[in-house]
């Protein structure tokens, strides 16, 4: 197989930003998602991840000098696109390629190409991080939710048991469910996290995720569903353990649903499903009527 050439936007610039935000599309990327950013931020704080070799992207012209795709990386597995991994192949690639995506910057974050993006977010978290004691304990958030509704589905609370059984070992502490249900996790895979936060989040994930899809029957339908459950458990053990200390809500993004884009489409039975989790929570009714529309 030969290797695309690695694009110019991954340079790594001679005095990297203490932060990077991966933005993740699939289909295409619009102007109105960026037209209230100035392009200085764009260009020192962002990239833009294109994922899915089997989906044809379209880009403005503008935005070429900061795009590149899972595919040109050196360490690059196309088994996770296909296997809907979904936002978490931009964690997982990100972690595997280590010395161009996450050692050069103190935070590494996740943005989706369907969020209005603001000045402000970009201003805020430069000078938390600036000026707040021990900035490397700080999580900096989108969208937190009790964990409860989201920990019962498809996998239910004994999978998730299972789940937690294998971080305690993994890194020798003794959390259990109960302490997830009555607190809040980040969702929808946009945060900013600090740099070794992030690798152990990746380390666990590496080992969670193959025993997570046996779980599930060994069906990848509700899958990035359960990665992004998975993420957001270890972020708050991090947190009960002190590793993290503080969560700020990150500013000046509005995640535009009109901003969507069409391939999915061809995935509407996992996406519905999906759709039901994440905002209805899911019946053992509704768990049966989205496992029989696959």
């Amino acid at each position: 197989m030969l290797l695309n050439p690695l694009p110019s936007s991954l340079e790594i610039p001679t005095t990297p930003p203490a932060f990077r935000f991966y933005i993740i599309f699939h289909k295409f990327l619009t102007k109105v998602a960026y037209e209230k950013v100035k392009r200085e931020y764009l260009d020192h704080y962002c990239r833009f991840v294109g994922v899915n070799v089997n989906i044809q992207k379209t880009v403005p012209p503008e935005y070429y000098p900061l795009i590149f795709e899972e595919t040109q990386l050196e360490h690059y597995n196309p088994f996770m696109q296909h296997n809907k991994f979904c936002e978490s192949s931009v964690f997982f690639h990100t972690y595997m390629n280590a010395p161009l995506l996450l050692d050069p910057y103190r935070f590494v974050g996740f943005l989706q190409y369907d969020m209005v993006l603001e000045d402000s977010l970009f201003e805020v978290v430069d000078h938390v991080i600036k000026t707040i004691e021990e900035p490397d304990k700080t999580l900096f958030v989108h969208y937190v939710e009790n964990s409860a509704r989201h920990l019962e589905q498809c996998l239910t609370y004994d999978g998730w048991k299972e789940v937690i059984d294998i971080y305690n070992k993994m890194f020798g502490t003794s959390h259990f469910l109960e302490e997830a249900l009555v607190s809040d996790i980040p969702l929808y895979h946009c945060y900013l996290v600090p740099r070794e936060i992030f690798r152990k989040m990746m380390k666990f994930a590496t080992v969670a995720a193959p025993r997570i899809f046996e779980m599930l029957g060994a069906d990848t339908a509700h899958l990035p569903y359960h990665l992004e459950r998975c993420h957001g458990l270890f972020l708050l053990f991090q947190s009960l353990e002190k590793h993290i200390v503080r969560w700020i809500q990150l500013p000046g993004i509005e995640h535009r649903d009109g901003l969507k884009d069409s391939w999915q489409d061809s995935h509407v039975s996992t996406q519905t499903a999906l759709l039901k989790l994440r905002q209805n929570g899911a019946s053992s009714e509704e768990k049966g009527e989205a496992n029989s529309s696959e």
